[in-house]
C-alpha cells in the first residue's frame, strides 16, 4: 500500500467519523418538548378512557366537565388582549418574539490539515 492510499484511507474515515458524530449530535437535539408533550397527553387521554370505562357518578362529572372544557371557546377579543399583553411583557423584557427571531448561519469547522508523520523521512 503505498503512501498515497493511506492518506486517502486516513481521510475518509476521518470523513466518516465526522459525519458519524454529526448524526449523534442531530439525534440528541431533536424530540425533548415534543415528546414531553406527546407524553402527558397520552397520559391525560388515556386516564379520561379509564376512567369513562367506568359508570359512577364521578366518572360522569369528569368526563362532561372535560367535554365542557374542550368546547369552550375563548372570543377573539380575548385573546388579542392577551397576545398584546404577552407582546408588552416581551417587550419590557428585552427579548424579540420567537417568530422573528433570525437563524445564525452556521458556521463551518475550520479544517486543521496536520502533517503525516507515520512515515515521514
Amino acid at each position: 500500500m503505498t503512501e498515497q492510499e493511506r492518506r486517502r484511507r486516513r481521510r475518509e474515515m476521518e470523513r466518516r467519523m465526522r459525519a458519524r458524530q454529526a448524526m449523534g449530535r442531530k439525534e440528541k437535539q431533536r424530540g425533548g418538548l415534543f415528546t414531553f408533550r406527546l407524553y402527558v397527553t397520552a397520559v391525560l387521554a388515556g386516564g379520561c378512557l379509564l376512567i369513562s370505562l367506568f359508570q359512577t357518578e364521578t366518572s360522569e362529572m369528569v368526563c362532561g366537565k372535560v367535554k365542557q372544557v374542550i368546547a369552550y371557546q375563548i372570543p377573539a377579543e380575548e385573546w388579542a388582549a392577551w397576545r398584546s399583553r404577552g407582546a408588552a411583557i416581551l417587550r419590557e423584557a428585552g427579548d424579540s418574539l420567537p417568530v422573528f427571531k433570525e437563524k445564525e448561519p452556521q458556521q463551518e469547522e475550520k479544517k486543521v490539515y496536520q502533517p503525516d508523520t507515520e512515515a515521514s523521512p
